[in-house]
């Protein structure tokens, strides 16, 4: 038995819940007695919108795993939807949940932030016994992008160790990125967690601004590491916090502007708040030097709305039309590539002349990302249909 499981059999975790206030989430005696979950904003619209709040973080460090940077951080429990085909289901923070612990995959030459599509182990130690171990969930929320999360129990004050296993990655990888990342590895961060040292945790709530149509900044709040002893001060903290942040930044996902793809660029459309980037690449066959075909690949760059954070493990398609005929239709396969970032690519290349003949190219959104989502974009980003650009 995990030493977490015998603490909750015996009944000694010393744990209970309030009485919350109206539409509030608040637990006595846990972290989230300073930090109450605001109620979800009425008549949420279908789109990207401000959260009623944010949180800050704290920051536990990065690592090198094989070719991956990982960056580690926690926050409060937090509520998020996790989402299945075009479905969405609420898991709020419990009554055991001590921290939300996120986990972030980067490519250190580049700062590209990496989704794998597997997810991200990690396991929970303290004195050498498992506490927690769990697959952190792929997330999007407005002050990270994409990252891996999930609210996670502890066992109370003391040091613990996060052991974290990042697979090698499944997708396509083109550019520099081909014959990266193939391999994953496991590796450890220790810190030391105190209850009270919760508390300065940076929170914000958006009373003005909550559920209109905008998204928060990226990282607007301010990061914090943990405090070793609960002797530290808050200054003492906040200029820690300063430091490990500006050596060991973690990166936040963006796609790249428009303007900067590369290929024959479509201009942008929109399904919802999904931002939709097509371009035109091309790819020379193994021909002799007297006949070498130009080939091109259709590549498909979504992102969010204000943030242009790219949403990743969704499925598309796109057509390409001639004179109101179809001659060119194909799946969209995921890709990372270090110039056009997560986009969507076929399989095979088209020959020229059918991309030169086409008139329109019809994206497709078959199914929506399947990943979860912090407040703000739970609601977005889960239309699905066709979208056409001139060529």
């Amino acid at each position: 038995m995990r030493r977490r499981e015998f603490l909750r059999a015996a009944g000694l975790t010393g744990l209970s819940v309030s009485l919350s206030l109206p539409g509030c989430i608040e637990i006595r005696g846990s972290p989230r007695t300073r930090a109450v979950l605001p109620p979800l904003v009425d008549d949420r619209p279908d789109a990207v919108y401000y959260p009623t709040h944010s949180e800050g973080m704290v920051f536990l460090g990065t690592e090198t795993v094989g070719d991956y940077k990982l960056g580690l951080t926690y926050s409060f429990p937090d509520r998020f939807w996790n989402v299945t085909g075009q479905r969405t289901s609420r898991v709020d923070p419990t009554v055991e949940d001590d921290i939300h612990l996120m986990a972030t995959v980067w490519d250190s030459e580049t700062g590209i932030v990496l989704p794998v599509a597997s997810g991200v182990d990690v396991e929970v130690l303290r004195d050498g016994e498992t506490v927690e171990e769990r697959t952190l969930w792929p997330m999007l929320s407005q002050n990270m992008g994409f990252h891996y999360g999930d609210n996670l129990s502890l066992d109370g004050n003391g040091r613990y160790v996060v052991r974290v296993t990042v697979p090698g990655m499944e997708i396509e990888r083109t550019g520099e990125f081909n014959g990266k990342f193939e391999d994953g590895g496991t590796v450890d961060f220790s810190f030391g967690y105190t209850r009270s040292s919760m508390t300065q945790i940076p929170y914000k709530k958006y009373p003005d601004k909550k559920g209109e149509r905008d998204a928060i900044e990226p990282r607007e709040l301010e990061v914090v590491p943990p405090l070793s002893t609960p002797s530290t001060s808050v200054n003492e903290s906040r200029e820690r916090s300063r430091n490990m942040v500006k050596e060991y930044a973690i990166p936040v996902s963006t796609s790249p502007r428009v303007e900067e793809l590369p290929g024959d660029t479509l201009g942008t459309q929109s399904l919802g708040d999904i931002i939709l980037c097509p371009t035109l690449l091309g790819a020379e066959t193994d021909s002799d030097e007297d006949d070498t075909d130009i080939l091109r690949h259709i590549a498909v760059s979504p992102r969010t709305a204000y943030n242009s954070f790219p949403l990743p493990m969704a499925s598309l398609a796109a057509r390409l039309v001639d004179s109101g005929e179809t001659v060119f239709e194909s799946y969209l396969e995921a890709c990372i590539d270090p110039e056009i970032g997560y986009h969507y690519i076929t399989s095979s290349p088209v020959d020229s002349e059918t991309v030169d003949s086409a008139e329109i190219l019809t994206v497709t959104v078959e199914t929506p990302p399947q990943v979860a989502r912090h407040e703000g974009y739970e609601t977005a980003f889960m239309r699905t249909g066709d979208v056409s650009f001139e060529i």
